[in-house]
């Protein structure tokens, strides 16, 4: 019997970096990361509060960008996406 994969925790900055493309320079190294991860290399772990904190960082990012607050539509639209990526882990 094969041992389990090593549990990983993912930080805030891990996701950033995998969900928002345009954050080099270690853009290349999370994707590998996180093709580790689904081949179950590593069994990636988080928080609630991991979730809740990527979201702020999104808003801020997206409020930059567009130069005025976030529409909460644009917030939900992240959650969903974070959402169905975690999904797609097995969680």
């Amino acid at each position: 019997m094969s041992e389990p994969p090593i549990r990983v925790y993912l930080d805030t900055n891990t996701f950033v970096h995998y969900l928002i493309k345009n954050k080099p320079p270690l853009g290349p190294k999370v994707e590998s990361f996180f093709q580790d991860i689904e081949s179950q290399k590593y069994l990636g772990v988080t928080t609630t509060f991991t979730i809740s904190e990527y979201l702020g960082v999104v808003k801020e990012i997206v409020a930059e960008k567009e130069n005025k607050s976030p529409n909460l539509e644009k917030i939900k639209k992240n959650r969903t996406s974070i959402e169905r990526f975690y999904s797609s882990l097995g969680y």
